[in-house]
């Protein structure tokens, strides 16, 4: 039986997460934040803790803090570990989690459920799960699963991560076979939130006075394949009044101004460098297409958010994106194949104007909106308690 004083539509719920999106660092841990604000706003309490774990090269506050952020209690603890072992990293993070929790305990009392994301999260919940007899679920983004294959010693840690979960949670179909296929384990797919408070088609408006423009927003890596954007770009001779701005910083940003230069693009293609959700909503309202061809994608939120913004999305087969893109919004392609991208590139040049921009945002905010996902996360965590009788 239920005890009366969990109440299934107002349950007290702890994230455990890599970080949260702050000043410093915006889109560090900001898949798992948008959730907590939207459990938050269906009606759950959500504590979100930030295990921060990284080297004493990210720049930081190290130690503990309590803060508030958009009406969330966050308890951010960062301890700079650095480069560890798997097995030497997930033990200091156990007990600098268990070190903690007590305050958890002490300030609002035990959870109803704890939600980890990424697998070592997973497996520090687990050890509070057992002392504490406290469900937990298990939500695995990361690209490192995302392969054709697994090194043996990866896949028994990714095993002994997932074990004590209640429920697995992946954020795309393709994920799910790939953990099927590597360890047995079927996992339920919940995808990632898209922010609709940022992320709008705006019916009427005019979509830009400057041309044709193709935008693409990613980390500047060997991953997102910016330079197999250019080359096809350059390629495609698409003429004087069709432009490409990419959005977004990284270790390649150099090399690929170089590329833009050799290639004689520099009057046809931007790079706008890091921006905020906000300035990229905006930079979307005065595009055409959205394109990247990545090598590898767990989900793909950058997609969602364009999509949500009306354009038309070239992207890779690549993993996450064959769950939404489809002939009504976009195309797809095959990885790594210039030929195919830039063929696409030029279709899109003279049928962008073809796709329903609107039809494309409410397909898109009817299956990724907050409400929605919160709802499903909200049915698995009261699935998982009445099955454990809490």
């Amino acid at each position: 039986m239920l005890p009366k004083e969990v109440d299934l539509e107002n349950m007290k719920i702890l994230i455990l997460a890599r970080g949260y999106p702050n000043p410093n660092s915006p889109l560090r841990g900001v898949f798992e934040f948008d959730q907590a604000k939207a459990l938050k706003d269906f009606g759950h309490q959500v504590i979100y803790v930030s295990l921060d774990l990284r080297s004493i090269r990210r720049v930081r506050k190290w130690g503990r803090q309590w803060l508030v952020s958009e009406g969330i209690d966050v308890l951010n603890i960062s301890i700079p570990l650095g480069n560890l072992p798997r097995q030497l990293l997930s033990f200091f993070g156990i007990e600098i989690f268990l070190f903690f929790f007590k305050e958890v305990l002490g300030k609002f009392g035990t959870p109803d459920i704890i939600h980890a994301h990424f697998a070592i999260f997973g497996k520090i919940a687990s050890v509070v799960k057992l002392r504490y007899n406290i469900p937990i679920v298990i939500t695995e983004h990361s690209s490192h699963v995302n392969k054709s294959s697994l090194p043996k010693v990866f896949k028994n840690y990714l095993t002994e991560c997932y074990k004590s979960a209640d429920r697995l949670i992946v954020v795309s179909t393709a994920l799910s076979k790939k953990i099927n296929s590597f360890l047995g384990y079927s996992a339920v797919v919940v995808p990632n939130i898209v922010d609709t408070a940022i992320f709008e088609y705006k019916r009427g408006e005019v979509v830009n006075t400057e041309g044709f423009v193709f935008i693409s927003v990613a980390s500047l890596d060997k991953n997102k394949a910016i330079g197999l954007l250019i080359d096809a770009f350059a390629e495609a001779c698409l003429g004087d009044n069709v432009f490409l701005k990419i959005v977004g910083d990284g270790p390649l940003l150099e090399p690929l101004k170089r590329k833009v230069i050799d290639c004689g693009k520099q009057s046809n293609i931007f790079f706008l460098g890091r921006q905020s959700r906000s300035n990229i909503a905006t930079l979307f309202s005065s595009s055409n297409v959205f394109v990247l061809p990545s090598q590898s994608e767990t989900f793909g939120v950058v997609y969602i958010e364009a999509l949500l913004s009306g354009l038309p999305v070239v992207a890779t087969k690549c993993g996450g994106p064959e769950d939404f893109i489809n002939s009504d919004n976009g195309l797809l392609i095959p990885v790594n194949d210039k030929d195919s991208l830039i063929a696409a590139l030029k279709i899109m040049q003279t049928e962008a104007g073809k796709y329903n921009p609107d039809l494309i945002s409410q397909e898109c905010k009817a299956r990724f909106a907050p409400d929605v996902i919160a709802n499903k996360l909200s049915n698995i965590y009261k699935e998982i308690l009445l099955a454990n009788g809490k």
